[in-house]
């Protein structure tokens, strides 16, 4: 077991509208959970408009090591690059509702 300190946040409603994310100062970890995955999966709940703001908090972090949610379960910091891609990319996206 780790020993040391433990920061739980709640940044807001990304992937879902109960994110939230344990943080491993000393050892620079994060546990990211669905918020942090790749590739993102059930998306069905997320907030497109606020997963940016979400990020952007994330990214203030002093971490080196990420625990995703989903998918391989070990990133470094460039996941937050990914998932931001991934967001755009979905919101460019029609939803069935859209004219196309």
């Amino acid at each position: 077991m780790m020993d040391g300190a433990v920061e739980v946040y709640h940044f807001g409603h990304a992937h879902s509208p109960d994110n939230t994310l344990v943080f491993f100062p000393r050892e620079r970890v994060l546990y990211a959970g669905s918020v942090l995955s790749d590739p993102l999966l059930f998306m069905d709940q997320a907030n497109l408009e606020k997963y940016d703001q979400v990020l952007n908090q994330i990214a203030e972090l002093e971490f080196d090591t990420i625990i995703a949610g989903h998918g391989e379960s070990v990133h470094n910091r460039t996941l937050l690059d990914n998932v931001r891609q991934q967001i755009h990319r979905l919101r460019q996206t029609p939803t069935a509702d859209e004219p196309r």
